[in-house]
């Protein structure tokens, strides 16, 4: 029996709309609206997680979505849709580009695709009218804000924690895969900031409980404990001296402690 071929059907909306609080993503954002209503084929590039698929949801709200990643019959899922207008996802992994450029073609359909920028710039322009380039949160400050602010309301709804004013104060966004490691950063320090001391026996108990072993002796794992309360303490009175005071130790028991795990502070 042959394998049935389904056809895409549309994504729900992204929980979070595209945010454009900073230049370039106001600019992306003016050019989308502008295209809504044009038959132009767009390409938009960028890193993963900048908000390629929200932007492109907002040119075409109710397309349904084909992801080449996921999609091992996207040619036939392709040929089989009767839409004006569809969203190809992951566009980078595009095998056959000729294949794909007749489909469309036959199919008079309208495509907006999202990729990482690493496309061969003959394929693109052939087939693509208009390409939107979104760069990466960290060149985007604007965005960034909102989005931490977004997904903090996000968190503490979903984990029923509670945040102080001063939540952001200290917050160090992790930037490395754009939207999505900044949300985990964001529910992170939440969680970390809500821990009881109950909470952290817990964590290190399933640590050790992982990592307990002949190579491991008793001396490592108190390295852990010295790390933490040693980055707490330079970070909360700013010397050692205050520090050896304030932990009861002599000064260069301290200062021998700190070289001990000098590269890891």
């Amino acid at each position: 029996m042959e394998d049935m071929i389904t056809v895409a059907v549309a994504e729900p909306v992204a929980a979070i709309n595209f945010i454009a609080k900073s230049e370039a993503s106001k600019r992306a954002l003016k050019s989308a609206n502008i295209l809504k209503t044009l038959k132009i084929d767009i390409l938009i590039e960028g890193e993963i997680g900048v908000g390629k698929l929200p932007l492109a949801r907002v040119i075409a709200p109710s397309a349904p979505i084909i992801d080449l990643e996921k999609e091992k019959k996207f040619y036939e899922i392709f040929e089989s849709l009767n839409e004006d207008v569809v969203i190809v996802k992951n566009f980078h992994k595009i095998l056959d580009s000729n294949r794909f450029q007749t489909i469309k073609q036959q199919k008079n359909v309208r495509v907006i695709a999202t990729s990482l920028k690493n496309i061969d710039k003959k394929i693109t322009d052939k087939i693509f009218g208009i390409k939107i380039y979104l760069p990466p949160l960290s060149e985007r400050e604007e965005d960034v804000r909102a989005l931490s602010e977004i997904y903090l309301k996000e968190a503490r709804e979903n984990l029923f924690l509670n945040a102080g004013d001063d939540f952001f104060k200290d917050f160090t966004p992790d930037l490395s895969l754009n939207a999505k490691s900044l949300k985990k950063s964001v529910y992170k320090k939440l969680l970390i900031e809500n821990m009881k001391e109950e909470d952290i026996v817990s964590i290190l108990e399933n640590y050790f409980e992982k990592n307990l072993s002949e190579d491991r002796s008793y001396r490592s794992f108190l390295n852990i404990f010295d790390l933490a309360i040693i980055r707490a303490g330079l970070k909360k009175y700013g010397s050692q001296l205050k520090l050896s005071k304030i932990l009861g130790l002599n000064r260069n028991t301290l200062r021998k402690k700190i070289n001990d795990i000098e590269n890891l502070l």
